[in-house]
């Protein structure tokens, strides 16, 4: 009996290993920005096919195409080179902003002008992540990005009396409220 659970522990252990998600407590500020940019050019594109905004969608896709490249390099980075992680992150997300849309109801299609020009306005990446943050856009990252621990301090001539010094332990930064993946029947 103990032969046949060895190799069940070693693949729910290989499985953890492999999955970023699981193993993360925080997030790099690479992998942090590519999802809240993702996020926001997903909610984006579902207010684009469900409320006519077409010409604002490829405003703001023109306009940032490169960091929106970038974004997805850095998702594609995080779960390492694992498309099918990548997808499956891509479509949940967009099936999530698209279930907000339905659950908000004629609410959604109001509101999104004013996400658009917000999104518009803000001229580099750390803007359209404020964008994300402020308007509570649903990431499916809830982790925080990581905090690097602080340089140790120069050693100190014999003369001086050393002061011990302390290390700075990760502290979470931002957090995000990202909505669980909703279940659609059909």
């Amino acid at each position: 009996m103990k032969k046949s659970i060895r190799p069940l522990i070693a693949g729910f252990m290989a499985a953890a290993i492999a999955t970023p998600a699981l193993a993360q407590s925080c997030l790099p500020p690479q992998a942090r920005a590519g999802f809240d940019l993702r996020a926001l050019q997903s909610q984006l594109m579902v207010a684009a096919l469900s409320c006519d905004k077409y010409g604002e969608y490829g405003q703001f896709m023109n306009r940032n195409s490169s960091m929106l490249r970038e974004s997805i390099g850095a998702i594609r980075t995080f779960y390492r080179g694992n498309a099918n992680a990548v997808d499956s992150y891509i479509t949940n997300l967009a099936n999530t902003h698209s279930q907000e849309g339905i659950r908000q109801g004629s609410h959604f299609c109001r509101d999104v002008g004013a996400l658009f020009q917000e999104a518009l306005a803000a001229s580099d990446r750390a803007s359209l992540q404020q964008v994300t943050a402020n308007r509570r856009i649903a990431t499916l990252q809830d982790a925080p990005v990581c905090v690097a621990p602080a340089a140790r301090t120069p050693t100190r001539s014999a003369a001086a009396p050393a002061q011990p010094t302390r290390t700075a332990q990760a502290t979470p930064v931002t957090t995000r409220n990202a909505a669980a993946p909703a279940t659609v029947s059909r």
